[in-house]
This record gives C-alpha cells, structure tokens and sequence, in this order.
C-alpha cells in the first residue's frame, strides 16, 4: 500500500483531535505538528496522544527533553521507536564553589552596607569553583550573588556573615531563586548573636542540604538587617559542596 499524507487542519487552541473514520485503518509512520504559541503561562512540551475506538488512551508521545520556552512556537515530527532524550545525569566528581567578601582580612575588600529595615543580595568580590558546568557564579542583581546548580545531585550549602554591630535583628539566610527561604529552620534563626565575638559584632550563618532533580537551580543569600540603623557586612563566606547522587 502506498504512503500517504493526511492533513488535520488546526486553528483552534490544543488539543487537536483527528478521528480515523470507521471504515478506515491507518499504520502511522510520522506525525507532523506545528505549534503556534499565543501567550501559555509557562513552558510546555510538545505530544502526541494515540486513543482507541472505545476511548481508551493507548500511549502518549513526549520528550521532557524537548521543551518549549512560554512563547515559542515549535515544529516537531513524531516518529514511531524513537526514544526519549536522555534524562539530565549527575556528574562523576565532587565540586567544591565559594564566593567571599572580606573587608577584615588580608582582601581588603569594601564592606556591603545594609540599610536599616532592608534586605540585600550578597554580593562577592571573590568566586570560585572546581567545575563551572556543576557551579556556577552569576549576577543577579549585584555582583556575583547567585549561584546556578547545574547539575542532578545533592548540594550541601552554607553561608556565615560578619557584621559591624551586634544585634538579633541582623540575619543572613540561603535563599532560591523565587526570593523565598528554602524550608529549612535556619541555624539562628532570630539572628540572635549567641556568640558574638570580643568587640560585640554579631556573626550570623544559615545552611541546608538540597537535592536538585531538574537542574539549573538558583540560589544567594540575603543579609537582613531589622535594626534601626544601618549595618555594614564586613565579611561573608558562601560555600558550597556538590556530591553526585541520582
């Protein structure tokens, strides 16, 4: 039997549904479908679904490899045995990241003030990493604040702050990329400088253990300061640990 091509015409929203007619049996070869995305809330995958005559599904084709960015269009061809892109994998080593200000040290860096009643990103002079693919430092909204967990495993983050003035009112805490806390209680989780050190300046640290299934991931810290003045970030170590797990 020849090959031949049958058109559904589109011009609705998804789904588009073509019925085999009764008296009719089709072997697919490929499926054709072009997408034309007119304003999806977020980013959506491409699929073909395949239902009996009595309404039962009998299979669904979609690759979580083969996403589509919230308005883009997208033309994709389906093709019977064709396998799925291969899942995002862990890398074989670990990696150590650390990003750091030090205005008290041998740095001399500047230090970051904080105003009163505000929240500031952690910004960093100083970056580095053992593997750029798995850790990443990018800027955000100041220097080098955010970093991006590319790769599938288990993260183990930690951030310890220095600030100029002793108070339970100044805090730092490991944030993702939705401005929002991990859930996690952090370490201090009042900010209360339990161990401030000689000359009265309170030091304030978060950390948590994450496991990151469908990287990249954006993480910072926020320095918080409640008090009623400003406060200055004299120094700030933000570090993290990557172990391969699946």
């Amino acid at each position: 039997m020849a090959d031949s091509a049958i058109l559904a015409a589109g011009g609705n929203d998804a789904p588009l549904s073509y019925l085999v007619p009764g008296a009719s049996a089709i072997r697919i070869k490929q499926i054709h479908v072009a997408y034309v995305d007119n304003g999806a809330a977020g980013d959506w995958l491409p699929a073909v679904r395949i239902v009996s005559d009595s309404s039962h599904k009998m299979g669904t084709a979609s690759d979580q490899g083969v996403k589509v960015t919230a308005g883009s269009d997208a033309d994709v061809s389906f093709f019977p045995g064709v396998k799925h892109a291969a899942a995002a994998s862990a890398s074989a080593t670990n990696v150590f990241a650390r990003a750091f200000r030090d205005a008290l040290g041998g740095a001399g860096d500047p230090v970051q003030s904080v105003p009163s009643g505000s929240t500031r990103n952690g910004s960093f002079p100083h970056t580095l990493t053992t593997d750029s693919s798995v850790i990443d430092w990018t800027t955000s909204v100041l220097l080098n604040d955010t970093a991006e967990l590319n790769a599938v495993g288990t993260y183990i983050v930690w951030a310890t702050t220095h600030w100029s003035s002793s108070t339970p009112a100044l805090t730092t805490t490991i944030m993702d990329a939705s401005q929002s806390g991990f859930p996690h209680t952090a370490d201090l989780p009042t900010g209360n400088p339990s161990f401030a050190d000689a000359i009265g300046s309170a030091q304030s640290q978060d950390y948590n253990t994450l496991h990151v299934a469908f990287p990249s991931v954006s993480i910072h810290v926020a320095h918080g300061n409640a008090w009623v003045a400003s406060a200055d970030v004299q120094q700030c170590y933000f570090s993290i640990l990557y172990i391969p797990t699946l």
